[in-house]
């Protein structure tokens, strides 16, 4: 068990992944991949942290659902669309307004009107 983790059913996990993708004979890639994983993830994180449902059934006020900006930009401009399969003219209308929001902020910033954002907006 790693000590920093806190509990005993992560390692468990990983090693049960690591077992799995083993045996797929790209053992070297999967090996680097397995290093860079667990010295970039589990070390700099709480595993206890990665599992967003156990923190909403604890009631712990969370800013975004995921530790992804990428996914909190798709999920806010999805609710924009307010369909999950749009046509492409529903598509177009929100797609032509947050373009041209960003082509505002980038101008601003230029102008330096406003500074550039330290997170993903």
């Amino acid at each position: 068990m790693h000590r920093t983790l806190g509990f005993a059913h992560s390692d468990l996990g990983l090693r049960y992944v690591q077992s799995i993708v083993g045996e797929t004979g790209a053992k070297t890639k999967w090996n680097t991949f397995w290093r860079y994983f667990l010295r970039t993830w589990t070390k700099r994180c709480d595993m206890s942290l990665w599992n967003v449902s156990e923190m909403q059934r604890n009631n712990v006020v969370m800013t975004n659902r995921t530790d992804n900006p990428l996914e909190t930009y798709n999920s806010d401009f999805a609710a924009r669309i307010g369909a999950s399969q749009p046509g492409l003219l529903a598509f177009i209308k929100p797609a032509k307004e947050e373009a041209a929001a960003y082509v505002r902020l980038v101008d601003d910033i230029k102008r330096r009107h406003q500074s550039p954002t330290t997170h993903a907006r």
